[in-house]
């Protein structure tokens, strides 16, 4: 709709007046035509500005350039279709800017109206150098030339606009003369306007250009970066198995040093979480308790993921037993330490799996280094799981 709306424009300022307006001011069929289609265009635009306010309010919104961008052209759009009368020139460039907006969903013109938007700054002091040797010059001009030449020299203004003729392209101030009095060239005004064309054009006017350049190559380059942390840090997220507990096991895996270290960091934490001492640990305890721990996001225990974490399963009986819970269903200090052990080992080995799934994150010889850790980390818990079952089959056998 944003390519038809500027043809339409373009349409529009061919036509002019003369075609879109009869002689008594009331428009032609053409006139109308482009009047309704304008109005289209604007509705369509405002349906297109609400929805993107109710899919960002507020701060995404009002925080995004090209969005307060969009809000002032539709405004001023509704304003023209409203019932102050604005001139017919000032309508003409409020739908020829609508085009920018074609920039907003257009990734690479985005990247660089960003980048140049960024360079401006640096830019600008190179240009504020080059305007300052500008003014000595047409100070210059004026002290040398303005008997010679008062057409561009007699005053200021008129040196600095001379001055600026010449960066702009012009190889000679035309009222300076080039010859001498004695028939040879004018060497005062040959120096002046060559000397200004060689610090100007050839110097200072490279310098902004480059300053341009490597200040664009810059800023291209950090939102490239920007851009690809912004992706990896998505594939973080996403490749992060969501578990409750992943705050304390990220802290927990990242702190303890050996398994004594563990084992006193877990026994220090069933002493925080039991908050009535009474050496038990319930379930409604442990999702209060949980929640006080300082990690964000917060931790919000479920009684599913309360079943995880202890096993809970069905047993030959058909009652539903929890293989980590004493008999009322509470975690004492020897089942909690064996909960949290086995969470710890299974955050550890989904952090593995997702870093060598993550594309681009390793090595080669990274990965198959943490291949072999897998493999080893896997056989581990198999072991665990095995000599579990042997002491539980052991504990149930008769003296």
């Amino acid at each position: 709709s944003l390519r038809q709306n500027f043809a339409a424009t373009a349409a529009d300022a061919e036509l002019g007046p003369g075609r879109l307006l009869n002689d008594d001011g009331t428009r032609t069929e053409a006139g109308r035509f482009l009047q309704d289609l304008d109005s289209a265009f604007t509705a369509i635009f405002t349906l297109e500005l609400l929805v993107n306010m109710f899919a960002h309010w507020f701060t995404p919104f009002f925080m995004d350039t090209w969005c307060l961008f969009d809000l002032f052209i539709v405004t001023m759009s509704l304003v023209s279709l409203g019932p102050i009368d604005l001139p017919t020139s000032i309508l003409r460039c409020l739908r020829a800017f609508r085009v920018l907006r074609l920039f907003a969903r257009i990734k690479a013109v985005r990247q660089i109206l960003t980048a140049l938007s960024k360079s401006l700054v640096p830019v600008f002091n190179a240009f504020l150098i080059m305007g300052i040797f500008t003014c000595i010059y047409a100070i210059m001009g004026v002290s040398f030339f303005r008997e010679t030449a008062p057409d561009d020299f007699a005053s200021f203004s008129l040196s600095f606009y001379a001055m600026f003729r010449v960066i702009a392209g012009e190889t000679w101030v035309d009222s300076l003369p080039k010859d001498s009095e004695a028939g040879g060239l004018n060497a005062q005004a040959v120096v002046f306007v060559f000397s200004f064309i060689v610090v100007i054009n050839w110097i200072l006017l490279q310098v902004t250009v480059a300053v341009l350049l490597d200040q664009f190559i810059s800023a291209t380059a950090t939102m490239d970066r920007e851009e690809e942390e912004a992706r990896l840090d998505e594939i973080k997220r996403k490749a992060q198995v969501q578990n409750t507990l992943d705050p304390l096991l990220e802290a927990l895996t990242r702190d303890y040093v050996d398994e004594e270290d563990l084992t006193s960091r877990l026994e220090a934490l069933f002493r925080v979480l039991d908050i009535d001492g009474s050496g038990e640990i319930s379930f409604p305890e442990l999702c209060s308790e949980l929640k006080k721990l300082d990690f964000q996001p917060p931790i919000h225990l479920t009684d599913s993921d309360f079943a995880v974490i202890t096993q809970r399963a069905v047993g030959e009986d058909g009652k539903i037993v929890s293989q980590l819970c004493n008999a009322d269903g509470s975690l004492g200090p020897r089942e909690f330490e064996q909960a949290m052990r086995k969470q710890v080992h299974l955050y550890a080995q989904r952090n593995l799996c997702n870093v060598i799934s993550r594309k681009g994150a390793v090595t080669e010889t990274e990965f198959a280094i943490m291949g072999v850790l897998k493999m080893m980390s896997y056989n581990q818990s198999r072991s665990a799981a095995v000599m579990e079952r042997v002491h539980a089959l052991l504990a149930n056998q008769p003296p």
